[in-house]
């Protein structure tokens, strides 16, 4: 299993996310929320792994 860090993963703001998905910022605070991620910080290596798992990378 790769690490976080050969993944080239770094933490991100819901922002950053929301433009590689192209959606709307608020858009990505709800798909974190309904897989139980709530933060108003960035989000870190580990939960942006989690999210990528659960929704996909973005193309």
């Amino acid at each position: 299993m790769q690490t976080t860090q050969t993944l080239g993963l770094y933490f991100k703001t819901k922002k950053e996310i929301a433009l590689e998905y192209k959606l709307h910022p608020n858009t990505i605070a709800t798909y974190f929320q309904r897989i139980g991620i709530h933060t108003r910080r960035r989000i870190s290596p580990k939960l942006l792994e989690q999210f990528y798992q659960h929704y996909g990378r973005p193309e």
